[in-house]
C-alpha cells in the first residue's frame, strides 16, 4: 500500500470515510497542541510567572493593589489550566469515537495504516533541540561549511521572501491557471538518512568547485555527514534516547541536507508527472508556491504525494483570489497580475520585544528596522507602504517604544572604521548582557579593535523551557574557574582556564592550592 493514504481511502472507501480520516488526524494534532499549551501553563504556575496574555493592569497603585492583581492573575492561570484539561478530555473522547467509527468502516490493514499515519502527525508537534555542545556539533558545522554552496543551484530555489516577491512581480496568470501552495509534513524527521547520504554523494560528485573548499574526498565527506546524521543521541530526565528516523532538527548540517533532498525530490516529481506540468514551482525549504492549470490541481497533488513514501505534502488553496505564502499575502488581480503585501495570521497579536525588557538597545532598534524593511521589500504597491509603517509604529508604541527610538532606528549610519585608532576589528566576541556593564565592556573592547555582540541570558524561554538536561558542573568543559582553600586562615587561591572537563582539571592543579578547596565560579569562555 504505497499510495498516498488519503487517496487510498477516497478511492476504496469513499469521500465520507475520507472526511472521517481527516477529522481524526486533525483531532490528534489538536490534542498534541493543547498538551504543549498545558505544559507551558503548568510551568508558569510552578515558576510563579504570569503569561502576558493574562497580565492585568490597574490605575490603582500600591502594595495592596499589586497583591490583589497577583492573586487574580494566579486564579486566571489556574482557570486556564482547568479549561485546557477539559478541552483535552473532550478531544480525547472525540478521537475515541472517530477511531471506533473508522475501525468499522475501514479494513484492518487500512485502519492500522491510518492509525500509524495519525500517530506520526501527532508526534510531529515537536520541540527543536539544539545540538550545541554535542559530540558532533563541530563536525556538523564543518560539514555544513562544505555542503552550503551546493544549496540554491536549482532554478526553483528561493532565498527569502524578498527574492520570492521579486520573482513573481512580473508574472501574469491566464484564465485557466490558479495559484496554490504545498507544505511538507515534518520535513526534517521524514528524510531517511540513507536517502540523504545518497543525495549528498550525487551532489558532491557533480560539484566542480569542491577542491576549492576542502581537501577531503567525496567518500570522506559522505562518511562525515553519516556520522552527524546517525549520532542523534540526547538525554531527557536522566534517560538517553536516540532519534530513529529522519534528520535531527538542531544540527547545523540538517537544513542543508534536507534542502538538497528537496531539490532532488522536486526534480524527480516534476519530470515524472504525465500531465501538464506547473508553469511556476518556487520552493523555500518545505514551502512551495505553484502556478498550474486548474484542471491539474487534484491530479498533481496526488502525484507529488505518491513519488516518495516518506515525503508527504499538505495543500493550501487560493481563497478569494488571495494566498498566504511565507510572510506575504499574494493577491490575483482582475488582469491576472500578482500583488503582494505583509501577511499576519488571524492569531497575530502585534506583541513584540517590550522596550522596557532587559535587552540591549540595539536589539530593540533592530525590531523597528526589521519590520520597516519588511514593509519596504514585500509590499508591491508603494502607496500601501505608509499605511503598513503606521501600523508598525502603533503596535510598537503599545509595546513601550518611544518616538525617539524610531528616529534613531531610521537614522542612516556612517561606515564603520574600526576602533578608536581606526584599525579594523580583529575579532568578535559574544558576552552576556547586563545593563550598564556590558556597554562599558564593549567600549573597552572597541579600543582594541574587538567587535562585541550581546546575548540576553535572563529570558522567558530559559525560565520555562528545559528541553535538555543540565550538565553537571564537574563535567562541563571550556571554562574559566576559580578555587580557594577551604581553611579560613588560608588565603591561597587559583584561577585557571581549561578546555577539558572541570573535574580532571581540578585534580591536575596539584599543590598550587591546598587539599581543602572549593569551586568559586563557572563561566563559559
Amino acid at each position: 500500500m504505497t499510495k498516498n493514504i488519503h487517496s487510498f481511502v477516497k478511492d476504496n472507501f469513499g469521500r465520507e470515510c475520507l472526511q472521517d480520516v481527516r477529522s481524526y488526524e486533525k483531532t490528534a494534532r489538536k490534542i498534541a497542541n493543547y498538551r504543549n499549551h498545558l505544559r507551558f501553563n503548568l510551568r508558569c504556575l510552578h515558576e510563579h510567572i504570569t503569561p502576558r496574555s493574562i497580565k492585568l493592569k490597574s490605575n490603582v497603585s500600591g502594595h495592596k493593589a499589586d497583591t490583589i492583581l497577583e492573586n487574580a492573575e494566579r486564579k486566571l492561570l489556574n482557570e486556564r489550566v482547568r479549561q485546557v484539561n477539559f478541552t483535552i478530555d473532550v478531544l480525547n473522547r472525540k478521537k475515541d469515537q472517530l477511531s471506533e467509527k473508522l475501525s468499522g468502516s475501514l479494513s484492518s490493514d487500512a485502519y492500522n495504516r491510518v492509525a500509524e499515519f495519525t500517530t506520526h502527525a501527532q508526534l510531529s508537534q515537536h520541540e527543536q533541540v539544539s545540538s550545541i555542545g554535542s559530540v558532533t556539533y563541530n563536525l556538523a558545522k564543518h560539514a555544513a561549511k562544505i555542503l552550503g554552496p551546493l544549496v540554491g543551484r536549482s532554478p526553483h530555489h528561493i532565498k527569502n521572501t524578498q527574492d520570492f516577491v521579486n520573482q513573481i512581480k512580473d508574472l501574469k496568470l491566464s484564465e485557466s491557471e490558479i495559484i496554490t501552495s504545498y507544505d511538507v509534513t515534518a520535513l526534517f524527521t521524514c528524510i531517511p538518512p540513507d536517502f540523504a547520504l545518497k543525495v549528498v554523494k550525487e551532489c558532491l560528485e557533480s560539484d566542480n568547485t569542491l577542491s576549492e573548499r576542502t581537501n577531503l574526498k567525496v567518500e570522506q565527506i559522505v562518511e562525515l555527514v553519516e556520522i552527524c546524521l546517525n549520532t542523534t543521541y540526547f538525554s531527557y530526565k536522566g534517560k538517553y534516547f536516540k532519534q530513529q528516523h529522519g534528520c535531527a532538527m538542531g544540527s547545523p548540517v540538517s537544513p542543508i541536507v534536507v534542502n538538497l533532498c528537496m531539490e532532488s525530490f522536486e526534480q524527480q516529481a516534476l519530470k515524472s508527472y504525465p500531465g501538464t506540468k506547473p508553469r511556476v514551482w518556487l520552493r523555500f525549504v518545505d514551502d512551495t508556491f505553484v502556478i498550474l492549470n486548474r484542471s491539474e490541481l487534484d491530479g498533481f497533488f496526488e502525484h507529488i504525494n505518491s513519488v516518495d513514501d516518506n515525503i508527504k505534502f499538505t495543500q493550501e488553496l487560493c481563497k478569494d483570489n488571495t494566498l498566504a505564502f511565507l510572510d506575504c499575502l499574494i493577491s490575483v488581480q482582475s488582469d491576472g497580475t500578482l500583488t503582494s503585501k505583509v501577511y499576519r495570521k488571524p492569531t497575530h497579536t502585534d506583541h513584540y520585544l517590550q522596550f522596557g525588557s532587559h535587552h540591549p538597545l540595539v536589539h530593540k532598534l533592530g525590531v523597528i528596522r526589521t519590520l520597516q524593511y519588511r514593509a519596504d521589500t514585500i509590499i508591491s504597491d508603494s502607496e500601501q507602504v505608509p499605511e503598513e509603517k503606521d501600523h508598525i509604529k502603533t503596535a510598537l508604541n503599545n509595546c513601550g517604544y518611544p518616538d525617539w527610538a524610531f528616529l534613531k532606528a531610521t537614522k542612516s549610519k556612517e561606515p564603520k572604521t574600526g576602533g578608536a585608532s581606526g584599525q579594523t576589528n580583529r575579532a568578535r566576541v559574544t558576552i552576556p548582557y547586563i545593563s550598564g556593564i556590558s556597554e562599558r565592556v564593549k567600549n573597552h573592547f572597541k579600543s582594541f579593535g574587538i567587535s562585541t555582540s550581546f546575548k540576553p541570558v535572563n529570558t522567558l524561554r530559559g525560565k520555562l523551557v528545559n528541553v535538555k538536561d543540565k550538565q553537571p558542573k564537574d563535567k562541563r568543559s571550556n571554562l574559566v574557574y576559580g578555587v580557594v582553600c577551604g581553611d579560613t586562615d588560608c588565603s591561597a587561591a587559583y584561577v585557571g582556564e581549561t578546555k577539558q572537563a572541570l573535574k580532571p582539571a581540578l585534580v591536575n592543579i596539584g599543590d598550587q592550592v591546598p587539599t581543602k578547596r572549593k569551586t568559586l565560579l563557572f563561566t563559559s569562555i
